[in-house]
C-alpha cells in the first residue's frame, strides 16, 4: 500500500467524521415540531454511517428551527 493510498483514505475518514459531527452537533441543536423526528434523524445519523449524515444535511435541516 502506498503513502499516496494511505493519506487517501486518512483524507476520507476525516471528511467524514468531520460531515458526521457536523450533522450530528446541528441536529442535537435544532427544535423540530415532532420530538420524534429529532430521535429519527440522530439514529439515521449514527447509524446509516455516509448516507446518514448527508440526507440530514439536505432533508433534515430544512425541517427544524434554531432556538433563539
Amino acid at each position: 500500500m502506498g503513502v499516496g493510498l494511505i493519506i487517501f483514505w486518512l483524507i476520507f475518514g476525516l471528511g467524514g467524521f468531520i460531515l458526521f459531527l457536523i450533522a450530528l452537533i446541528d441536529c442535537i441543536r435544532r427544535q423540530f415540531t415532532n420530538p420524534n423526528d429529532k430521535v429519527l434523524w440522530l439514529v439515521l445519523i449514527i447509524l446509516i454511517g455516509w448516507l446518514g449524515p448527508i440526507l440530514y444535511l439536505i432533508i433534515g435541516r430544512k425541517k427544524g428551527t434554531i432556538p433563539s
